[in-house]
């Protein structure tokens, strides 16, 4: 059963928060770029911790400049985000020159695999936003769906869960809570379709399949980190968002969910 003081805080954090996002997603820009920003560093700060842990600590100042660079080319001048990928890559490289050379390697696998993870996947919603003349439309479709779907499989999931989704990543999750957060996918995007929040020329079936990869992507990225922190052995990857864990808890499904709706709407939904 879900603890009432663990579902207050996370209300009354969602309460305060979504309104905070929706505003930012619709100024777009330097404001949701500046945001994202400060998500990313708190995201990295919290993974390096968890990796450091393990005796895997990636370059934390050159990980967090590599995703300054990369957000700040994505939100301000994303024609040049393919020359930023290649010279943060060379820039994170060149780090192998400083400092002990015993397990550099490994180090400099952390340090790519956090930029990748986190700050280059975010990158997406920023390109998203960008997308004419529906960017804040499809980005606000995509964060509440995320939202939904989470939802949905944490409350179906705690009330009458009993068969686990992934007993070896996480036991808490369950199948009946990922059938529910699916369906929660499906119905937001109906729920936008019938409100007229996208343009009239968008199917109906295009719109369920936007839900479909949100509701299957949402929990692949929550068991993403999932592995993560069962092999770093702790239960949240930070205490920032009290009863949310930390900041990288909360946005690990909308790191996977962007890249896969941002192709989505470049490939399938092209005449937006």
């Amino acid at each position: 059963m879900i603890e009432p003081k663990n579902l207050l805080t996370r209300i009354t954090i969602a309460l305060l928060g979504i309104p905070a996002i929706i505003g930012l997603i619709y100024l777009g820009g330097v404001y949701l770029t500046a945001f994202l920003i400060l998500v990313s560093s708190i995201a990295l700060w919290e993974l390096f911790d968890l990796l450091n842990n393990k005796g895997l600590p990636p370059g934390r100042y050159t990980t967090i400049l590599a995703g300054l660079i990369l957000l700040l080319t994505a939100g301000l001048n994303p024609d040049m985000i393919k020359y930023a990928v290649p010279l943060i890559t060379v820039m994170l490289l060149l780090t192998i020159l400083i400092g002990d050379i015993r397990n550099s390697v490994r180090n400099i696998a952390s340090s790519i695999f956090s930029t990748v993870y986190i700050p280059l996947n975010l990158c997406f919603i920023l390109l998203l936003r960008q997308i004419e003349p529906s960017g804040f439309h499809l980005t606000l479709i995509m964060v509440v769906t995320v939202w939904v779907c989470d939802t949905f499989a944490y409350s179906f999931g705690s009330w009458l869960g009993r068969r686990p989704l992934a007993p070896k990543i996480s036991p808490n999750k369950s199948i009946t809570g990922g059938i529910a957060g699916f369906m929660g996918s499906i119905l937001s995007v109906l729920i936008f379709y019938l409100f007229k929040f996208v343009p009239a020329e968008v199917s109906l079936i295009k719109m369920l399949g936007l839900g479909a990869l949100i509701g299957i992507f949402t929990q692949i990225g929550d068991l993403i980190e999932s592995v993560i922190k069962r092999d770093m052995e702790v239960k949240d990857s930070g205490s920032i968002l009290l009863g949310h864990g930390g900041v990288l808890d909360r946005f690990d499904s909308i790191i996977i969910v962007s890249p896969v709706v941002y192709f989505y709407a470049i490939f399938v939904l092209a005449n937006l």
